[in-house]
């Protein structure tokens, strides 16, 4: 089996962690290192398309294995591997990663793997969640300042978010959306996970699986501003499921209308949509990853 690594040495810790696993890899492998948006899934696809048994191991943040992963859906020939190198790091959160050099080389001597669900939403796929409203607003806001990257480089990434999310509170007006036919005033904002973990270690979503071919709706709607920074707080350790403003639910599949401009997340990455339709579902176990014993921490 191929071992190649796709590395974004500008994600978080990226560059210094690539260094870290050239210093200890022992094993051989090629490296591609992505240079521009969108690049480590063009290098991801025509991997796959060569049909080679390969491990294809991400270095970077949530961004770039979104990326990679998002370049190989369907592909039994390709396994993913995963260092987490970024500032949320929501993915290593509930999914396999390497923590060691020593790890991969161990894995490479079994080569086991896990098969795991991807969500779409339109054409795009998601590994962690996609959604709607004032989560993405308030990460459209940091991604657009500098102050994000700035706080990251300290160890102090959660402060920026904290910052946004207050800011946000002043200049966002709730919405109304359509969910599968039932309709919702004044929503704050929807998130449809496959996984437990967004915004940086939040657990939105507790009972969510990466493997049970179902997703897990969750509506904010009908809550002051207080007790939104409220519910917030208690969303690290999933209190917020107890708030009657919080409703859950799951399906294969859902339809949510949106009736107006609309910031809205991928994986971590925004963007804006107008009035449409929007179809989310899961495709169940479409792509492989690496599963291992974990070792020692990289160092």
């Amino acid at each position: 089996m191929n071992i190649v690594f796709i590395v974004n040495e500008h994600a978080g810790n990226g560059r210094n962690v690539w260094q870290r696993i050239q210093r200890q890899l022992t094993i051989p492998y090629d490296v591609y290192k992505t240079a521009y948006k969108q690049h480590a899934t063009a290098i991801a696809a025509q991997i796959a398309a060569t049909k080679q048994p390969t491990c294809l191991i991400a270095v970077g943040g949530d961004g770039t294995i979104h990326e990679v992963i998002s370049g190989i859906v369907g592909a039994t020939s390709i396994i993913v591997g995963v260092f987490s190198a970024g500032s949320g790091n929501d993915f290593g959160r509930a999914y396999e990663v390497f923590d060691s050099v020593t790890a991969l080389e161990q894995w490479y001597e079994t080569k086991q793997m896990a098969t795991h669900d991807i969500g779409t939403f339109q054409q795009a796929f998601f590994m962690n969640n996609a959604g709607f409203g004032f989560d993405a607003y308030v990460a459209a806001l940091a991604n657009a300042s500098t102050l994000k990257n700035i706080l990251n480089r300290v160890k102090l990434g959660k402060l920026a978010y904290i910052y946004f999310l207050v800011r946000a509170l002043f200049t966002y007006d709730t919405a109304t959306f359509t969910i599968n036919g039932e309709r919702y005033e004044r929503v704050w904002f929807i998130t449809v996970s496959n996984q437990p973990y967004f915004g940086g270690g939040m657990k939105l979503s507790p009972h969510s699986k990466t493997n049970d071919g179902m997703l897990e709706c969750t509506v904010v709607h009908h809550l002051s501003k207080l007790k939104l920074l409220t519910m917030f707080v208690t969303v690290f350790w999933g209190g917020h499921t107890h708030f009657r403003e919080v409703t859950q639910f799951t399906a294969s599949s859902f339809q949510v209308d949106v009736y107006g401009k609309t910031y809205c997340h991928i994986d971590g990455e925004t963007f804006v949509i107008n009035k449409q339709p929007v179809p989310i579902a899961v495709q169940p176990r479409s792509w492989q990853l690496a599963q291992k014993k974990r070792n020692e921490e990289l160092h």
